[in-house]
Formats: C-alpha cells, structure tokens, sequence
C-alpha cells in the first residue's frame, strides 16, 4: 500500500495516525493492517467516566417537589459528569488502539441520535453501542431500543395500550432502520402499539417491561399479522431486506463516498443481508475492496467537527492541561458529543461548512500548534455557558497543548528544507494542494523542531487539511 491509502484507510476506519505509525505500517500488507485494525477492537472496553449517584441523589432525582437548592445540585452533578463523559469519549478518539470501534461507536452514537439529562444513561447507552459496534445489527438495534436514553427520548414512557404514543415507532423505522416510504402509516399506529409497556426503572436505570400497559391484541405489521411486541416489530424489520439497504447505504455514505453507488450497495447490502447483519464482515469487505482506495473515494470527505478534533489528536498526540478546551472547540465548531440538534443527528459534508466556522477551522491546527487563543467563543445559552463552563480554567480560550515534537522530528531528520516541505504534505493532506498553495508554505525556523512546527502551522490551515 502506499502511504497514501494507508492514510485513507486510517482516516476512514479511524481518525488517522502519528507518522511513526504510518511508517511501520508501510512495511505491512494491506490484509495484515486490516486484521490488526479488528483485532484490536475485538474487546471493547467499556466507559466509566460517570459517577454514579448516591442514594440520597436518586431520591432527590425521583422527588417532584425539589427545592431551589436541590434542583441547583442535580444540575452540577448533570453538568460535571456530562463533561467527564465527552471528554472520555473524545479523548478515546484521539487515543487508543481500539481506534476502529472508537469510529463506529462514533458512526453509531450519530445514526441512533439521542441526548438525555441523566449522564448514566447517556454513558450506558454508549456502552451498548460500542459493545455491538462491530457485531450484530439487530442485536445493537434490540439493545438501542431497550435503552431508558431512548426510551425518554422517543416518548416511549407515554406509549400505553390505552393511548399509544407512535413517536418510538415512526423514528425506528424512518431514521433507524428502512428509511421514508418503506412503510405506511398503519405500520407505524401497530407497531406503536407493540411497543406499549416499554419503559425503565427509574432507580435501577434499566429497561423494564410494563405488563399492564401493553397491548396484547392481534396486531398487523409490515404485512405479518399477529401478537407482537417491540421484540417481534424489530425482527420483522430486519426481516424486510430494505433494512440492509438503508443500514448499508448510511455506511458507504459515510465510510467511502457521499455520492453513494446504487450498485455497489446492491452488493454490499445482499451480503450484509445474508451474513445475519454482520457490521463486521460488512466493514471488512469494504476496507478489503480494491474500489475503497480509488482516487475518486480518497480525500473527498469534509470531516466533522468531532473528526476534525480527533485527527489533529491522532497525529500530533497533544496533551491538554486544560482539557475543557476541547468542550468549548466542540460548542463552537457545533458538534457537541452526546448532544445531537435532533433525533436525526448531526448534518453531514458541506453542511459544516460556512463563513464564520470556516475561518475557525482552518485555524484550528495552528492554534494548537503553536498554543494560541481560539479568538472565537460560541454563544452562551441558558444551560451551556462557555464562561460558567470554562470558569475554573486558568485560561478558558487558550488552546494550550503540549506535543512531543520528537517523534515527529524523528522521522524526518534527515531531511532538507525541500523533503520537509513534501514529506508533512504528504503526510498531512490527503488531496494535491495548488501551485499558489504549495508557494506560500515556506520554511522558517534555525532547528529542525522549528521548522516542522511551521509548516504543520501552515499546512493544517489550508483547506485541503479539512478533507479526508
């Protein structure tokens, strides 16, 4: 492979990485980095950044006749373990050998958009989905769909034999699993209806069955007519082979092209199908095909905010001592993890590319490079102000980040001032940059640490550096 498609590769089924693993991977075959990618993603480690509740909050939770004092103490706890849990998951993007499912935990956390007050059942919910990542669609769709997350989030608490509420119903289906126009509006009202009962412990914070509140009448779904209940709608979903279609288009969409290809799917999706919606081998065939490293599939991905974050991590593995930095990059770039606008996620390409977060995201490396204030702050609101948030930082708009600037001299020092210039290029870009862009990266600097250091500046800000 070339150090290009090693690159493509990194960028797609993770969020890149240093030179000196490019440089090791360059002696591998392409079967060999592929293996490795899956198997150290094999055993996902679980999140446990979230502290627990005591008792006496739980109460205080559950109590509807809180105090101002009480109500002020939920809410700092809310707001403290938010935070450690965005900066676990982040920093796991940045970090780590299970960089694989890392991406498609982060696939996934978007596909089943959900955003709850409770922290421990945002975290739970993450570790459900990384848990199933890489393994069984329907497995990960049952597991989703048991989640108190979004169980409150779809409104599936209201949904009782007496007055189904069809919201839950209507989301697994448009945006979870078959997509719009692949079921009608009956099939919504019975599978809500096989959904009653469907709702959690609130002191446990697990999935209960409520017996009293569901419908035990025949119901008729997507064309099968019978007892159902939510198990039995979502088998018949992954039944309809549109499901791994819909699944199998989201993934080429987002893992290879946005343009899609109608046959390519095809193909992909009759295996997925057939494989029992193994996301797995569906992911491995992809990384395996000749077609994923044309040129036509290669840096033509604008990353997102969060993508964006975490390839600048994998490259020059920074150290933060101040890590609510990267809480307030996130609010002002508009992705903040574990707070999608709506229960469809997060937009996608061109959608995260306007005036104002543009010139922010092309100085977004330089400012880490060289430790420099962000000179933008997102607007406050009622619940996330940046300045309440960042209050006990020393400097709260300060992108202050420590970088062993020696690995990276270390591969490239025997080079002169023209190789610098083409090896960080190459290694930072995925696309060829213009003439009238490639004249404007000098070199400047005595030492050789001085010299990286800027043209790193310099690269990271164009806009080819945005793509992947």
């Amino acid at each position: 492979m070339t150090q290009r498609e090693i690159q493509h590769l990194y960028l797609r089924a993770g969020f890149g990485a240093s030179m000196a693993v490019l440089s090791k991977s360059l002696k591998a075959e392409r079967s060999k980095l592929i293996d490795q990618l899956f198997a150290d993603s094999a055993h996902p480690t679980p999140m446990d950044a979230v502290r627990m509740p005591t008792a006496d909050e739980v109460q205080m939770a559950m109590n509807k006749d809180k105090t101002p004092e009480e109500k002020k103490m939920l809410k700092e706890y809310a707001k403290e373990e938010d935070k450690k849990l965005n900066l676990a998951f982040l920093k796991r993007m940045m970090s780590g050998p299970e960089m694989l499912n890392e991406k498609m935990t982060f696939f996934w956390h978007d596909h089943f958009a959900c955003k709850d007050e409770n922290p421990v059942h945002s975290q739970n919910l993450n570790n459900t989905i990384r848990k199933y990542a890489l393994g069984d669609f329907r497995q990960l769709l049952l597991a989703v769909s048991k989640e108190p997350a979004m169980l409150k989030y779809l409104n599936n608490q209201q949904n009782k034999k007496n007055a189904p509420n069809e919201n839950f119903a209507r989301e697994v289906m448009e945006l979870f699993t078959l997509g719009r126009g692949h079921y009608t509006e009956n099939d919504i009202k019975n599978g809500a209806r096989a959904f009653t009962g469907w709702n959690f412990d609130k002191v446990k914070m697990t999935f209960e069955f409520h017996d009293k509140q569901h419908d035990y009448e025949r119901k008729t779904f997507l064309g099968q007519t019978g007892n159902f209940d939510g198990a039995d709608a979502l088998r018949i979903i992954t039944e309809q082979k549109q499901c791994a279609l819909y699944i199998t288009d989201k993934i080429y969409r987002y893992f290879v092209n946005e343009k899609g290809n109608i046959d390519r799917v095809a193909e992909l999706a009759d295996g997925f199908y057939a494989s029992g919606y193994n996301i797995g081998e569906l992911m491995h065939q992809i990384f395996s095909s000749n077609w994923f490293y044309d040129d036509e599939n290669i840096g033509v991905r604008i990353k997102s905010p969060v993508e964006l974050i975490a390839s600048l991590g994998r490259q020059f593995e920074p150290v933060f001592p101040h890590e609510n930095i990267l809480l307030l990059v996130q609010r002002v770039l508009g992705q903040l993890l574990f707070n999608p606008p709506n229960v469809a996620g997060w937009p996608n390409g061109q959608e995260w590319i306007d005036s104002t977060s543009l010139i922010f995201r092309t100085n977004l490396g330089k400012k880490l490079i060289e430790s420099s204030a962000l000179g933008s702050l997102p607007k406050p609101d009622d619940d996330k102000n940046p300045n309440e948030m960042m209050k006990k930082e020393k400097r709260f708009d300060l992108v202050e980040a420590q970088i062993e600037w020696g690995k990276i001299d270390g591969e490239l020092s025997a080079a002169d001032d023209k190789e610098l210039v083409s090896k960080i290029t190459a290694y930072l870009l995925q696309i060829e940059t213009t003439k009238e862009a490639r004249s404007k990266i000098e070199v400047a600097g005595a030492t050789t640490e001085e010299k990286v250091k800027h043209i790193c500046a310099v690269v990271t800000s164009l806009p080819e550096y945005q793509l992947c």
